[in-house]
Order: structure tokens, then sequence, then C-alpha cells
């Protein structure tokens, strides 16, 4: 292995390992909040399906390795290696730095800002290539929280009126699988039937129903679900990231394979390794949630975040997630939000593009010190 592709492989490892440390937590901390796992368990649980989506964005989410594989900037910035490694770097310190605090952020968001802080430092507002930035970046950003947040809202309100109309109860779907009978009438026999309904646990176990799907169940499938897609859609960005760097050298390849392989490791043991800290703010600080409320939240995050891999739109798991939460609270009872964590994530948020920029600035101009 060169040096030059060593060095690559280091800085791919820092950011993956970053994103997994602080967005590991956004597929399962409805799980710890809605009492139904302890932390540990649920970030073991998070950290597995999201290197499982890892691998299968390998296969399907071409586009966006493209896409941060330096179509973001254009002819005009003839970037090298040390800018490709400082706009890497000051993402993945901001990130880092974010995870130390225990704040939720967007990796997407960090990249996006130390891109653009470093572009137009070292080439001016002609190397970036803001009309894919614009369109393929910063609108499915922009808009990816509003549909979370406007499709929990819609969810949780059908939710509660079909259960005041007493169609809809607290703790289970009951499948219950009747016998066939054992007579004909008008030559045609008379055949058993599947029956689903909701019910509560006692009621179901008093029926013997051939199935119970609790939504304790659903919950824990719909956490895999959310982890999945997080792997889906944040691997390509950072790997794309990799292999553009890799590219810039001049000497180093580095395979579509590979890299994906380095993120996924490195990702899974940030998680594993650091991500208590986060998921303790969303399970906790953020909103009052019950085992529905969770669910609902982890279901519009995965549905919008696979869509957003699979069809080559980079989205933030954390704005995504973080905003159905809010949606969950906003639909809850009145206090259930706490609106002082939600205005701080909201403050995090909005510091991330100028301080990943920052962030990617120094290191820029200390890999010019360096070179020089």
């Amino acid at each position: 292995m060169s040096l030059e592709l060593m060095i690559v492989t280091l800085a791919g490892v820092a950011i993956a390992w970053a994103n997994g440390s602080n967005d590991v937590s956004k597929g399962i901390a409805t799980l710890v909040g809605a009492g139904v796992t302890n932390y540990r368990t649920a970030i073991y649980w998070g950290a597995f399906f999201t290197a499982v989506g890892t691998i299968v964005g390998a296969f399907f989410a071409h586009a966006m390795v493209a896409t941060f594989g330096g179509k973001l900037l254009t002819a005009a910035a003839n970037p090298d290696i040390a800018a490709a490694l400082a706009i890497i770097g000051g993402a993945a310190g901001w990130v880092l730095l974010a995870t130390r605090t225990g704040m939720p952020v967007s990796t997407t968001h960090a990249i996006v800002g130390s891109l653009l802080g470093v572009a137009i430092v070292a080439f001016g507002m002609e190397g970036v290539a803001w009309t894919i930035l614009i369109w393929k970046v910063a609108l499915p950003l922009l808009l990816s929280p509003l549909a979370a947040l406007a499709a929990t809202m819609l969810l949780r309100r059908l939710w509660n009126m079909w259960k005041a109309r007493g169609q809809a109860a607290d703790d289970c779907i009951c499948v219950t699988v009747e016998p066939q009978l054992a007579f004909a009438q008008n030559d045609r026999a008379a055949t058993g039937g599947l029956t689903v309904s909701t019910c509560d646990t006692q009621t179901a176990v008093m029926a013997q129903t051939n199935a119970l799907v609790t939504v304790d169940k659903l919950h824990w499938l719909s956490a895999g679900l959310t982890s999945f897609a997080r792997g889906m859609n944040d691997a390509p960005k950072l790997a794309g990231l990799m292999i553009g760097a890799a590219a810039l050298s001049g000497m180093a390849e580095l395979t579509n394979q590979t890299a994906f392989f380095v993120v996924a490791v490195a990702m899974t043991a940030g998680g594993l390794m650091a991500g208590i800290r986060v998921t303790k703010m969303l399970a906790e600080r953020v909103t009052v949630m019950n085992h529905h409320e969770g669910f609902t939240a982890n279901i519009v995050t995965s549905m919008l975040v696979s869509c957003g891999a699979i069809f080559g739109l980079p989205m933030s798991t954390t704005h995504v997630s973080a905003s159905a939460l809010i949606g969950v609270g906003v639909s809850g009872k009145k206090g259930n939000l706490h609106m002082g964590a939600v205005k701080t994530m909201l403050a995090a948020w909005v510091i991330t593009l100028p301080g990943a920029a920052a962030f990617g600035i120094v290191l820029f101009w200390l890999g010019k010190f360096v070179q020089a």
C-alpha cells in the first residue's frame, strides 16, 4: 500500500468512525426512549443493521458515490489531495466534536460545509458546482426533515382517530386461523378463515391466537430498518470521498469494494465504541414517547432515507429522524416535547455548516504549510 493510499484510508476511517459514533443513535434511540430495551442492546442492534445497509449500499447507491466523489467541484477547481483530505478531515473533526458533547449533527451537512469552506478558499466561488450542490444535495437536505415532520404528525393523527373510534388497541395485532369445517353444504366445503384484528395482550392470550405481533416487535423491526437505511444512505457519501481523494493523488487507486469495506468496519466500530452519548440525547431529552410513537418515527425515517439512497438524493438521517421525533412530540400530550433540548439541537444544526467549514479551512492551510 502506497503512502498516499494509506493516508486516504486513515482519513476515511476517521470520518466513518465519526459518522458511526454520532449516527448509530438515529435508528435505535426510540427503543430506549420508549422503554423497549437498554442502551447497549439497542446500539448493538443499530450497529449490525447499519453494517448490512452499508454493504447493500455498495451495490445500489452508485449515484451518491459519483456525486460525493468529485461532482460537487467544477473543472476550474483543479483540486489536489491536500484539499480532498482537508474536506474529509474538516467534516470528521466537526462530527467528532459534536459527538463528544452528545449533540446529534448531520455528517452530510458537515461534508458540505467543509467542502464549501475549502473550495472557496482554495479555488474561489467558481470552483463549486453550484447547480449540482443546490438541486442534488441542498434541496433534498432541506425538504426531507419537513417531509418527516409532516408525515409523522399525519400518521399519529390517523392513529389517534382510529383509536378514538375503538378500532385500535395499544399492544398488538392478533392473527387467528379458524379451522376448516368438516361438513359440506350445496356440494361446496366450508373452509376456515384468517382473521386479523387489533387487540390488547391479555385478550390475545385468552383467545389463544395463532400469531401475536406486538408493537414492541414491530418497533424492533422499524429500528433495524432505519439503521439499515442510514447505512445505505451515508456509506456511499463517505466511500465517494475516499475514492475521489485517492484518485487525486495520481498514484493511489481505491476500489469501490475496498472503500465500502473500510467504511462499514469503521462506521460499526464508531457506533459500538462511542454511540451512547448522542443516543441518550435523542432517547431522553427530545420528547416523551411510547412504543407506538417510536415505531412511527422510525418507519417514517426509514422510508424517506431509503428512497434517498436508492434515487441518489443525499439526506441527513440526523435531521430526518430528529424531525420525526419532534413530530411525535408535537402530536402527543402537551409538555411531551422538550423545547429547550430542541432549540439546542437546532442551534447545533445551524452552526454545522460554518463550523465544519472552519475545520476544513484550517486543515487546508496546515496541509499547504506542510507541503511548502
